[in-house]
C-alpha cells in the first residue's frame, strides 16, 4: 500500500507539474479577463483518506489547469486496480445554461480512445482469436494496400498508413459502419514500406476496429463492449453519438484563449481511433486495470507494452496503443486527445495498477492560430525536454502530427521519501512542458504545418519516483 500511495504522490505530481506549466500559460493571455465560467470553483468527489495527502498537493492546483486550457469544464480523476481514489469535478458541461460538470458528465477523449482499441486487441490476441503479424488486408480486404500491413504495424505507427489531410478532423458526414469510413483512404498509397519508419496514423487504428468487428462479428461499439467495457464494470464509455444524453456541450479555444461552442462534427469515421465518450473516472479505472493479469495476462502486457523500435533500434516512444517510457519504477504508459470540443490525457503504471485521468470540454483543433505560449516560453523548441529524440519529418502531408508522448525520465535512480519524489518529477517535467498547452495537444491544428503537432510533442517527459 505504502508502493501505491507513492505512486498516486508521483503521478499526482505530473498534474501538479503540467498545472504549473498550464499556469504559465494563463500569463500570456495579453491580460484579458476570464469569462465569469473560468473562476468556478473546483470540488472533490471523491477523496479516499488513504491518498488523500498526494490528492491534496495536487488538486489545489487543478483550476490552474483548468484555466490553462481555456476549459469551461474538466474532470480530474485518480484510480488504483479499477477503484476511483479521488476525483476532482470543476467549471460547467454547458455554460449558457450553466449546468455544472458532475463525475457522470461524458466528455470527447480523442485520441485517448486508442488505448481502448488497443486492449480490445489485445483481448482477442490473448483469446487466440487473432495474431499481431497477420496482414490487415486479410480481415480488410477493401484496404488495397499493395504491401503487407500487418495489424502489430498499425498499433504501433509503422504501418505507413496516411493520418488525416485537409479538413478530413473536421468531418460532419455521418457514416453507417467503419468499413464505410475508411474508403476515404483504402485506396491510398502507403508512404513507406511498413515497419521502415513512424508516422502517428489514426487511420491506421480506424484500420484495426475494422478489423476487429470482423474476428468478433459483431460491431466496433459492441465488440469493445464486449471485451472491454462490460469486463471492467465501465457503463458509461462509448460511442460518441448524437444527443447522446449525459454528454457536455462542447467548446473550442480561439487565439485569444477564450472558448466559443465548437462546430458540429461527426465522428463515425473515427470511433476506434478518436471517436469515444467517457468520463475521467472511467478512463482512469480503465487505465488502471491494464496491469491487472485478470484482464491481459502477463505475456500479453509484456508484447503489448514495450516500445516498437525501428530497424537500427531507433526509438519511437510508442508501445501498442500507447506511447511509453521508462521511469525509475519501469514502464509508464500514457496517451493525450484532443478532438473538435474535447481535450484528455492518461497516464499509466501498469505494475502498481495507478492511473490518472483528466478531461475537458474544449478542444484546441480549430483555432487559426496557436494561443499565446505565455512570456515564459521564448521559443516552443526551447520549451522541448533536450534529451528527447524526434523521428525524421518528412516532407508529405499529414507528417507533421507525430506521437503526442515522449516519455523519459531524468530522476535520480536513489529514491527519496514522498515529498522529494514529487519535487523530482516537478522538477523533471516543468521546463518540457511549458509549451505543451499550445504547442503540441493532441490532434489536428486548423493552421500551417509548423505550428501543427510536432513542436514539443515529442519532447514530453514525465517522472514518478516514489520509495519502492
Amino acid at each position: 500500500m505504502t508502493t501505491r500511495r507513492a505512486l498516486v504522490s508521483g503521478l499526482a505530481a505530473i498534474a501538479l507539474a503540467m498545472a504549473a506549466a498550464g499556469h504559465a500559460l494563463s500569463r500570456g493571455d495579453d491580460g484579458a479577463a476570464a469569462a465569469p465560467w473560468a473562476r468556478r470553483s473546483c470540488k472533490a468527489v471523491v477523496l479516499e483518506p488513504r491518498f488523500a495527502a498526494p490528492a491534496r498537493a495536487a488538486r489545489r492546483l487543478v483550476p490552474r489547469m483548468k484555466r490553462a486550457f481555456g476549459a469551461p469544464g474538466l474532470q480530474m480523476s485518480v484510480a488504483v486496480d479499477g477503484k476511483v481514489v479521488w476525483s476532482e469535478v470543476c467549471g460547467f458541461a454547458d455554460v449558457r445554461s450553466r449546468r455544472p460538470v458532475t463525475r457522470t458528465t461524458l466528455f470527447r477523449i480523442g485520441s485517448v480512445s486508442k488505448p481502448f482499441t488497443g486492449a480490445a486487441l489485445a483481448r482477442l490476441v490473448q483469446a487466440g482469436r487473432v495474431k499481431l503479424d497477420t496482414p490487415v488486408q486479410r480481415l480488410v480486404p477493401e484496404f488495397k494496400a499493395t504491401q503487407p500491413v500487418t495489424l502489430r504495424q498499425l498499433a504501433a505507427h509503422q504501418g505507413g498508413v496516411r493520418h488525416y489531410a485537409g479538413g478530413e478532423a473536421l468531418g460532419r458526414t455521418r457514416y453507417k459502419n467503419l468499413a464505410a469510413a475508411i474508403g476515404v483512404f483504402a485506396t491510398d498509397p502507403l508512404l513507406f514500406k511498413p515497419g521502415t519508419d513512424f508516422l502517428y496514423s489514426s487511420y491506421g487504428f480506424n484500420l484495426i476496429g475494422v478489423a476487429i468487428e470482423r474476428v468478433v462479428q459483431a460491431s466496433y461499439g459492441r465488440a469493445l463492449r464486449r471485451e472491454v467495457l462490460t469486463l471492467l464494470g465501465l457503463t458509461l464509455t462509448g460511442l460518441d453519438e448524437p444527443r447522446r444524453a449525459g454528454t457536455a456541450t462542447f467548446y473550442e479555444i480561439r487565439g485569444d484563449r477564450s472558448a466559443v461552442r465548437a462546430p458540429l462534427v461527426d465522428l463515425s469515421n473515427r470511433y476506434p481511433s478518436g471517436g469515444l465518450v467517457s468520463t475521467a473516472e472511467e478512463t482512469a479505472r480503465f487505465a488502471s486495470m491494464i496491469g491487472n493479469p485478470t484482464f491481459l495476462k502477463k505475456d500479453v502486457q509484456a508484447v503489448f507494452f514495450r516500445e516498437q523500435r525501428l530497424p537500427g533500434g531507433r526509438r519511437t516512444g510508442t508501445a501498442l496503443g500507447w506511447e511509453i517510457g521508462e521511469s525509475p519504477v519501469g514502464v509508464v504508459l500514457g496517451h493525450t486527445g484532443n478532438v473538435v470540443g474535447g481535450t484528455a490525457f492518461v497516464l499509466s503504471h501498469p505494475a502498481s495498477r495507478v492511473a490518472i485521468a483528466m478531461t475537458t470540454n474544449v478542444g484546441w483543433v480549430t483555432a487559426p492560430t496557436p494561443p499565446s505560449s505565455g512570456r515564459r516560453c521564448p521559443s516552443r523548441r526551447s520549451c522541448c525536454f533536450p534529451s528527447s529524440r524526434r523521428p525524421r519529418e518528412a516532407d508529405v502531408q499529414g507528417r507533421s502530427r507525430q506521437a503526442t508522448f515522449r516519455a523519459a525520465s531524468s530522476t535520480s535512480s536513489s529514491p527519496g521519501p514522498p515529498s522529494s519524489s514529487a519535487r523530482n518529477a516537478v522538477r523533471t517535467v516543468r521546463g518540457s512542458l511549458r509549451c505543451r498547452f499550445a504547442a503540441s495537444v493532441s490532434g489536428s491544428w486548423n493552421a500551417p504545418p509548423q505550428y501543427a503537432h510536432g513542436q514539443c510533442s515529442r519532447a514530453i517527459s514525465f517522472a514518478a519516483s516514489p520509495p519502492g
